[in-house]
């Protein structure tokens, strides 16, 4: 089956991730040696590119990068614009350099993006710890590599001196974790000897430093730049920025099909697990069911097999009613798919389409979901509906229906 490219590597995702939009266009354009004169703290309230004077360029690369976040512009068509004009300035061509712009500004963007969710008051009692995720190849830095598998509560003094980003072209992420997935993950007791590059590391709540109770009369970063500024000189010049309606909930946000609008999220490793005696996490029916960690514990799980798998963080998954206006439209294109009932000619297609959707979120994951037991359905959501949408999984009320097996780990 031919899949479309979803990678997430460095490029700004097509959601349009409402936090981390906002968080970027609440900065200010300042020159670098403006970016010179503050306390790291304040930095992270402006934006700058070195070795750009004008800044009417900086000021359209700033616009260009709100641009890539919120419509999902990605990296090498961001160069072939915006970039050209910053090389101009620079008199040289620098794609690395370019390269390192843009993932910094989407990277902090993102991560500031998911600090907020993190503290979200809906969310922060229920998934209380962090974790940190690096992602480990050749490329993985000095300063990144001891923070492998370190957990800790996300109000640890720790997280708020090492928030990603670390240092330049800096990777690694957090994701928030229950209390439960913590303590089996391993809470780390011993901190590792972190060298972060002088102005990362710190959390994007910037109306205080990180530590004020280390200061009797903690500087607020805005009045930091409006010293910086002198006068508005530097203020940007542009039009201002229309920032979208905040998304319906803490983690699920719009994303853009070419089936219109829907709600979708990324899952954190550890909220799902499935117990085969196969090997193979996909069942012969060619979907793999999980049901949500805390749901039941592993014990009870083992009369389905000693393999447990899990879904792995950053897959895109979707609720079956947030689902439904993409799916009329899908279905009106393609088609239903096969074996809904036993006799689908007995229904009229509207009456058709609602059993398909109640089919597909089941009340209990382990026990009746037998919906899902058609290979008529599942080969439409791996063949029709995956590879148009990107989309790998659908979240049931307590557990998930995944038909990607890229979105799937195994755990030794």
């Amino acid at each position: 089956m031919a899949q479309a490219d979803y990678s997430m590597d460095f490029d700004a995702d097509p959601a349009v991730f409402t936090e981390a939009v906002e968080e970027f266009a609440a900065r200010r354009v300042i020159t670098r040696e403006e970016a010179d004169t503050l306390e790291a703290y304040a930095r992270r309230r402006a934006w700058w590119i070195s070795g750009v004077a004008q800044m009417d360029v900086a000021n359209d690369a700033f616009e260009s990068i709100l641009t890539a976040l919120t419509d999902g512009v990605k990296f090498d068509d961001w160069k072939k614009t915006a970039g050209k004009a910053i090389e101009a300035e620079w008199g040289r061509t620098d794609s690395p350099r370019l390269l390192l712009i843009f993932r910094n500004a989407t990277s902090q963007a993102y991560n500031a993006g998911r600090w907020d969710q993190m503290h979200h008051p809906a969310v922060a009692p229920l998934r209380p710890y962090v974790a940190y995720d690096v992602v480990w190849d050749s490329r993985t830095s000095k300063i990144c590599r001891p923070l492998k598998d370190v957990v800790l509560p996300a109000d640890d003094p720790f997280v708020l001196t090492h928030f990603p980003q670390l240092h330049h072209g800096c990777r690694t992420g957090l994701r928030s974790l229950r209390e439960s997935v913590a303590r089996r993950l391993g809470i780390t007791t011993k901190l590792p000897d972190v060298d972060v590059t002088d102005g990362f590391g710190y959390p994007p709540n910037l109306t205080t430093p990180p530590l004020p109770s280390e200061r009797a009369n903690p500087p607020d970063p805005d009045l930091q730049l409006m010293a910086a500024v002198k006068g508005g000189k530097y203020l940007r010049e542009s039009d201002p920025v229309v920032i979208p309606d905040k998304a319906v909930g803490p983690v699920s946000h719009t994303i853009h099909t070419p089936f219109g609008e829907t709600k979708a999220r990324l899952t954190d490793t550890g909220e799902f697990k499935r117990f085969t005696g196969d090997p193979d996490p996909i069942s012969h029916w060619g979907h793999a069911m999980f049901v949500r960690d805390d749901a039941i514990l592993d014990d009870q799980m083992g009369v389905y097999g000693h393999n447990k798998f899990l879904i792995k963080s950053g897959v895109k998954i979707a609720n079956p009613d947030d689902l439904r206006g993409i799916l009329d439209k899908l279905t009106d294109e393609v088609g239903l798919p096969r074996g809904i009932t036993d006799n689908d000619d007995e229904h009229d297609p509207a009456e058709l389409f609602d059993i398909f959707i109640k089919r597909l979120n089941p009340k209990d994951i382990i026990n009746s979901a037998e919906g899902w037991d058609s290979h008529g359905i599942v080969n439409w959501f791996t063949e029709e509906f995956y590879p148009k949408t990107g989309i790998q999984a659908i979240e049931t009320i307590d557990g998930a229906v995944v038909f990607d097996p890229d979105a799937i780990m195994a755990v030794e």
